[in-house]
């Protein structure tokens, strides 16, 4: 079971991972993005697991400034998530 202290401790650590990469995202995105996907529910980062997580941020009225939200950055955001999860000890289950 995560806690909500190492999911923080996620979202800002990959909002640093995306960063290095030139990808400026706050951290508070990145935890909406984080409980969004845990909303929606299976399949993980699968495109139509993206697409869905995309439409209910949209439905919510989030918005990417000055850049979109989009699948490409949906998919970097879980991507990081579970590296970070699996050095954690907490790797996603299969």
């Amino acid at each position: 079971m995560e806690n909500q202290s190492l999911l923080d401790e996620c979202a800002e650590w990959v909002a640093a991972q995306l960063e290095e990469e030139n990808i400026f995202v706050d951290p508070g995105l990145v935890s909406l993005i984080m409980e969004t996907e845990r909303q929606t529910g299976p399949p993980r980062a699968a495109c139509s697991g993206l697409a869905a997580i995309e439409a209910r941020l949209i439905e919510q009225g989030v918005q990417g400034v000055p850049d979109a939200i989009n699948a490409t950055l949906l998919f970097a955001v879980l991507q990081w998530e579970d590296e970070f999860m699996a050095l954690a000890g907490q790797p996603r289950p299969a």
